[in-house]
C-alpha cells in the first residue's frame, strides 16, 4: 500500500489549509485511542511495532512487521506489512515482548513468506541478537476516513482505495499532528495531496524513520 506521511508539530498546527467539508468529516470519525511500542531498529526500511489494545488493562498487542518496498522523491513509500502476529497471552505494556519471542516468531513467520522477505527478517533478528533496541511509547488519539469520490479510471481494473487519517500523538513528553494518505494507486494518492495542499512544511516519512529521529 502507497502511503505519504507528514508530522508537524502540535502548536504549529494550522488545518485551514483542509477542504472543510473533508475537516468536518475527519473530525466527527471515531476517535481510536490506543498506545503503540516501536522499536528503533535504526533503519528506515524496517517497522517494527507493537499494536496496542488495551482492554481493562490487559494489553494483548499485535506485533506487526512491514518492510519498505520503494519510494518516491515527493515522499510517497510503498509498504508492505508481511507479519502480524496477534499476542495471546496479556504482557506487561512498559517491559513489552521477550526478545526470544521476537526471534522465535519472526523466525516462523519468514518460513511461510515469500523468498524475497527472507533476506530482512534474518537481518531484523540480527539486530536484536546483537544490539540493544530502543522500544518507544507511542500513544495516539487517531481518526480515519475513507474517501469513496474517487474518479474512475477506466484503465484500471482493480478496486481503488483512498483514505485520509489525522492523529495526536506524544512520544517522549512531545506532542505532534500527523496526518497520512494511503491508497493502493500512487496517482490517486498524489492527487489528492495536491488538492488538499498538506505538502506544509512539516517532515514528510513513515514511522520508522520519524522515531529514528525523535529517539535515537
Amino acid at each position: 500500500m502507497w502511503e505519504w506521511r507528514i508530522f508537524l508539530e502540535l502548536d504549529k498546527v494550522n488545518e485551514n489549509f483542509l477542504d472543510q467539508t473533508l475537516r468536518d468529516k475527519l473530525n466527527s470519525a471515531f476517535l481510536e485511542q490506543r498506545i503503540d511500542f516501536y522499536y528503533n531498529l535504526k533503519e528506515a526500511n524496517f517497522g517494527l511495532k507493537e499494536r496496542g489494545k488495551m482492554n481493562h488493562k490487559v494489553f494483548l498487542p499485535k506485533l506487526e512487521l512491514k518492510l519498505l518496498i520503494d519510494r518516491v522523491g515527493w515522499g510517497a513509500e510503498l509498504w508492505e506489512k508481511c507479519v502480524k502476529i496477534q499476542v495471546k497471552k496479556s504482557i506487561n505494556p512498559f517491559i513489552g515482548l521477550s526478545r526470544e519471542f521476537i526471534i522465535e516468531n519472526l523466525t516462523l513467520a519468514s518460513r511461510s513468506l515469500h523468498q524475497k522477505y527472507s533476506k530482512d527478517i534474518h537481518r531484523i533478528k540480527r539486530l536484536f541478537e546483537n544490539s540493544d533496541i530502543r522500544r518507544v511509547e507511542v500513544k495516539k488519539k487517531r481518526r480515519k476516513i475513507d474517501i469513496k469520490d474517487i474518479p474512475r479510471d477506466p484503465i484500471i481494473s482493480n478496486k481503488i482505495t483512498l483514505s485520509f487519517e489525522k492523529a495526536e500523538i506524544s512520544i517522549l513528553k512531545q506532542s505532534w499532528i500527523t496526518y497520512e494518505i494511503e491508497s493502493n494507486n500512487l496517482s490517486v494518492l498524489r492527487n489528492f495531496l495536491a488538492k488538499n495542499q498538506l505538502s506544509q512544511r512539516g517532515l514528510v516519512m513513515g514511522y520508522p524513520k520519524f522515531i529514528q529521529m525523535i529517539a535515537p
